[in-house]
């Protein structure tokens, strides 16, 4: 099921936001890319990241482990995580 179906909407705000990472593989069939769009329909852009993998499926964390290390080390030295500590 799509994400934009199974979850409400996602509202964020100054007070209660933090940065959110969305990693889609391209190649993803239990994912649809349409969740791509529902992240940034419903995720302040302030707050969200978005990462598209051209060559990769649904198991991101395994097949580009190296990538999603990167991109949450990252974040957790954003100035964004850093105002929320």
């Amino acid at each position: 099921m799509p994400y934009s179906k199974a979850r409400p909407s996602i509202h964020t705000n100054e007070k209660s936001a933090l940065p959110i990472i969305h990693i889609h593989g391209r190649l993803d069939e239990m994912a649809p890319a349409s969740n791509i769009d529902c992240s940034r329909n419903h995720i302040n852009s302030k707050f969200l990241k978005m990462v598209d993998i051209e060559d990769t499926n649904h198991f991101i964390s395994w097949t580009d482990y190296e990538l999603v290390i990167r991109e949450l080390l990252l974040l957790l030295e954003s100035e964004e995580v850093m105002k929320v500590r």
